[in-house]
């Protein structure tokens, strides 16, 4: 069982890691900064019989440049598909990325950049022997409070939603990740299978066999109806079905 997920996990990062791909992300500012975040090859071996890589940001205000690299991307590792989302109000660049430290390992860390420094990266999901890809993310500025009377008012509060695809062994399913963020620091992280939003279960369904692998895999975190809430397009792998589900997050409380 390890050895063939080891194989497609190596397969899926070299096909990643080669010649003719580019791995990045831009994002322009309301302010028209530009940031461009890119998976750069360095020399050395990250212990799988690959080339290492680490994440470069540049920064671009008018005709000035600014280059930083990830700290946490400087050490032996493949640093790939960043995902790159912006919170104008604090004026913090948040960065979520696929990290795979060693042939055996993969993880999905999350690092903010404010006032040119790197806050230390923390790690969202780092559950060995596992294939994690087609990362996508967004962000809301409002989450729902109770108030005393029983309804619920919006209140400020910046959140990070992540959403993937995660393939082990045994099976294959769409994730998803809620964090806090408090002044570029990451407070809480919530983690989610996408089924558990959906109504239908599918616990003794069977795959479609027709159904096309690759494009069920796609993960999509869209613009949900409102300023506290998002949407995710994803797909259950038992019924090969696609599901867009309005997330919206309350206060003191779980999704």
């Amino acid at each position: 069982m390890k050895r063939l997920l080891f194989l497609i996990l190596l397969v899926l990062v070299s096909t990643a890691a080669s010649a003719g791909t580019i791995d990045r992300d831009v994002l322009v500012a309301s302010d028209g900064t530009v940031y461009s975040i890119v998976s750069e090859p360095v020399g050395g071996d990250s212990g799988a019989g690959t080339m290492s890589s680490e994440l470069a940001l540049t920064v671009q205000r008018g005709t000035s440049f600014t280059r930083a690299i990830v700290p946490e991307t400087l050490n032996s590792g493949i640093n790939w598909r960043p995902a790159l989302a912006y919170d104008a109000d604090s004026k913090t660049l948040l960065l979520v990325w696929l990290r795979m430290p060693n042939a055996m390992s993969s993880e999905i860390l999350v690092a903010s950049y404010q006032n040119g420094k790197w806050e230390p990266a923390v790690s969202i999901d780092a559950k060995p022997y596992l294939v994690r890809y087609n990362l996508s993310v967004g962000i809301t500025r409002r989450v729902s409070q109770l108030q005393k009377d029983g309804s619920y008012a919006d209140a400020p509060a910046l959140l990070l939603h992540a959403a993937w695809w995660e393939q082990t062994g045994v099976g294959e399913a769409a994730r998803y990740a809620l964090l806090n963020v408090e002044k570029g620091a990451i407070r809480s992280i919530e983690l989610h299978d996408l089924r558990d939003f959906i109504d239908t279960p599918s616990a003794t369904a069977e795959p479609d066999a027709n159904a096309d692998r690759e494009l069920i895999r796609h993960v999509a975190v869209l613009d949900g109806p409102a300023p506290d809430s998002i949407d995710v397009l994803f797909a259950d792998a038992k019924t090969s079905t696609f599901h867009r589900v309005t997330l919206k997050p309350i206060a003191d409380a779980r999704v």
